[in-house]
């Protein structure tokens, strides 16, 4: 599971200015989980876990879904399927055999810490140029 909570305070976050600050992190947040959405099914892909255009059923990917929740949090997830965390290298299993996981969320995370930045100004500049 990949979360990320938003809290905005202060005078710049009141009054007129504060749906449209809202409006742009929700916009950042959605584009964010869009983004890692489609990057853990590439890292999926290509570990191997579900091949597009195969026989695989790809039920693990299709359990994996996003969104962005009030309070300025987003979150994506598999849904708590059982064998996730077996995939995610996480499990008691993992510690069992030799099959030490993905990492897939892990990556993502690190993944996305590195795309929040351009992400928010590309949004916050679109709200810069609403004040004008």
């Amino acid at each position: 599971m990949i979360s990320v909570d938003v809290t905005t305070s202060g005078p710049f976050f009141s009054g007129a200015i504060k749906p449209k600050v809202e409006r742009a992190l929700d916009d950042t947040l959605q584009e964010l989980v869009e983004k890692g959405e489609a990057r853990l099914g590439e890292l999926l892909q290509k570990g191997g876990v579900y091949k597009e255009g195969s026989e695989s059923t790809g039920y693990y990917r299709s359990m994996i879904h996003g969104e962005v929740k009030a309070e300025h949090s987003g979150l994506i997830t598999d849904g708590g399927v059982i064998y996730g965390p077996w995939l995610e290298g996480t499990g008691s299993r993992n510690q069992s055999t030799r099959f030490k996981g993905y990492a897939s969320f892990r990556k993502v995370e690190d993944w996305l810490v590195g795309q929040a930045q351009d992400v928010a100004i590309k949004h916050f500049s679109k709200l810069v140029g609403e004040l004008d």
